[in-house]
């Protein structure tokens, strides 16, 4: 059912006061435009030019003057961002009038969504796809909105993760339990192939169209991946790589010819589980045997008609028989439009609520020491000293009574996530529970944050664990000789060498990396072992650099709940003892927004690489982003997930 007590208030700074101005939001995309937003007063002088127009015109004459004397490249770059962020004022957006009394609530899901928006950074304000916390939220409050008759999604191809697929149908879920219809439309659910997870999430709606001439094509789920090592070691590349322990392969694709043993056993282990899921989910969803959802899966694709006639799909029909049927339940209205609108409301109601609060403090991305929010050739980074501010800030509040923090991550620095660990702690030791809330990819060192939480949830589709940590770094020793590369090295420091790429370790440094790697490996298992209030031979039982699933996670202790942040909501009213009856505001906490302190952080934003991130784009388009991601780690310790993506 749905829990009416639950309020969603989006994007709330710590004062409580609104952004200087709000985003803008596309017009919706696919589904007919819903309204004129480019409708003016033409008596108001003030609409001739949006405050992002103005604001790209002297962006663009200020950084033209200031860089009168600079190189033609970077005049060129400077130019480039001017000229962008004077289009962003001639966007379209979506006018402040009034909703409909009814309204049917559209969406066009065409990729993964972001936890938030604001991990976009400035590109939020080119690119406004909503994130999954945006999506969640929007269809929860939807469900308790009585103006609201229906919800339609279309997919497009969107290939989203299998949690991210679980949140979203359980959002779907919710909004069908409050007695209204929930329709989902595409073309096709996959181009002949890669087409389960689309279907998957499709199957969490009431009603699913599909075009005449689509297929579905739930072929299952594949693990494929090159392995380089035969090829690397034939052009005189050489990799020295130290693991704890065996699970954990995340560079055995460069030093192997084949998947090990020990990482096959894990893959298969990881596929029967999620293979598992979206059988018995489906068969659920849509009324049928499992074993006929077994079967249907091993003679996809499949066509349209025998789609329909198998129960996969409710009606062959177009959008726009579709959106006739739409027009007599309500005004489809575009899901940005509604939920700026409803975050208004939500802003007004926190101002004048006294309602207990939850935080809600979001983790996204790669864990690397000094690279808050960057790009980096490992992805790009968590804004990890914007979390441990928000995360102290919440913990003295007195409003705040318990903090959910989403992490979606696959690790990477230790001591980054210890630092973040530590936050978490002393938040608990403040009286303020914390509950990890675990997106499509919690593991390793985001495991290694979530260890310190009160309790932690996951999706039954997350992939966690991987308690490991790894080291490795090549030698270009071999191949520099074959293209007659010579290398001079200069050093003070008998380990000044440790990152050297032109020989391997000296037996001093293989020895000094071993102790490094076991040091953190056994701070990592203590941690564990610490909040997960388990003894030291189980936590290594279940590490190993293992990756579980989240239901085999419910199973062996390493979470507390399967679901997705209402599930976190839920455990942080039990944790501070608030019935369901309770009002409690849920509100997305922020010490401060992103930031942009400089001319290069703007650059960075905005994509305009400069030098070396040039070099770093031209390598991941020359050597792929694996070999690079492993070039620019050279040696350092992490505690970070890489394996091969399921194909769904």
């Amino acid at each position: 059912m749905i829990d009416e007590s639950v309020l969603w208030v989006c994007s709330v700074p710590i004062d409580n006061t609104s952004y200087p101005y709000s985003s803008p939001v596309q017009p919706p995309k696919n589904w007919r435009k819903i309204r004129d937003s480019s409708r003016k007063d033409p008596n108001n002088d003030s609409n001739s030019t949006s405050f992002l127009g103005r604001l790209g015109k002297k962006l663009f004459f200020l950084v033209l003057f200031a860089f009168a004397g600079v190189g033609a490249s970077v005049v060129i770059a400077i130019i480039s961002i001017g000229v962008l962020v004077n289009k962003l004022g001639s966007i379209e957006t979506i006018a402040d009038d009034p909703l409909p009394n009814k309204m049917v609530l559209t969406l066009s899901l065409n990729e993964e969504p972001p936890e938030t928006t604001d991990s976009r950074g400035l590109m939020n304000l080119i690119d406004r796809e909503p994130g999954l916390q945006d999506i969640i939220s929007t269809i929860d409050a939807a469900a308790n909105d009585k103006r609201i008759t229906a919800l339609a999604f279309r997919l497009d191809s969107p290939h989203v993760s299998l949690a991210t697929a679980q949140e979203i149908r359980g959002a779907v879920k919710r909004f069908r339990a409050s007695g209204k219809p929930a329709y989902v439309f595409s073309l096709s659910y996959g181009d002949i192939v890669g087409g389960t997870s689309d279907y998957y999430l499709a199957a969490g709606f009431d009603q699913i169209w599909m075009q005449p001439t689509g297929v579905v094509g739930i072929t299952g789920m594949r693990i494929e991946n090159p392995y380089f090592g035969g090829l690397l070691e034939r052009n005189g590349v050489a990799y020295q790589v130290i693991a704890r322990e065996e699970y954990k392969s995340a560079m055995e694709n460069m030093t192997l010819r084949q998947m090990s043993p020990a990482a096959t056993q894990m893959m298969e282990s990881l596929l029967d589980s999620l293979f598992q899921q979206i059988v018995t989910d489906i068969a659920q969803d849509r009324k049928l045997d499992a074993e006929k959802v077994r079967t249907l899966i091993n003679t996809a694709p499949i066509t349209d008609e025998l789609a329909a006639k198998s129960g996969l799909v409710d009606r062959l029909g177009y959008r726009d028989e579709l959106l006739a049927i739409l027009d007599k339940l309500g005004e489809t209205t575009d899901f940005a439009h509604y939920s700026r609108a409803v975050r208004s409301e939500m802003h007004q109601k926190l101002e004048q609520s006294t309602d207990p609060q939850i935080a809600l403090i979001s983790g996204e991305g790669v864990i690397l020491e000094g690279a808050d929010g960057k790009n980096t050739p490992l992805g790009r980074g968590m804004e990890i000293e914007d979390i441990v501010e928000s995360i102290e800030a919440a913990s003295t509040d007195p409003k705040i009574k318990a903090i959910i923090l989403r992490l979606n991550t696959p690790g990477g620095s230790p001591t980054a996530s210890e630092y973040l660990r530590r936050a978490l702690v002393q938040a608990k030791n403040r009286g303020k529970p914390v509950i990890v809330s675990m997106g499509a990819v919690t593991a390793s060192g985001g495991y290694w944050i979530a260890s310190g939480a009160t309790k932690i949830v996951a999706q039954p589709a997350t992939l966690t664990g991987s308690i490991g940590v790894i080291s490795g770094k090549p030698n270009l020793r071999g191949v520099s000789d074959q293209y007659r590369v010579g290398w001079t090295s200069l050093g003070r420091g008998d380990n000044a060498g440790l990152g050297s790429l032109s020989r391997p370790y000296t037996w001093q440094e293989k020895n000094k990396m071993e102790s490094i790697i076991d040091d953190s490996y056994q701070a990592f298992l203590d941690r564990v072992a610490e909040g997960r209030k388990i003894d030291r031979v189980t936590a290594s039982s279940l590490a190993k650099g293992r990756v579980w699933s989240g239901e085999q996670a419910l199973k062996n202790g390493l979470v507390d709940a399967l679901g997705g942040i209402d599930v976190a909501v839920d455990l942080a009213r039990k944790t501070i003892n608030l019935d369901d009856k309770t009002k409690i505001l849920l509100v997305p906490y922020a010490d401060h927004g992103h930031t942009i302190n400089s001319l290069f952080d703007l650059l960075d934003e905005l994509g305009v690489a400069i030098l070396a991130p040039a070099l770093v784009q031209s390598m991941q388009q020359v050597l792929g982003p694996e070999i690079t991601s492993i070039l620019s780690d050279n040696g350092r310790p992490q505690a970070r997930m890489t394996m091969p993506s399921p194909q769904y």
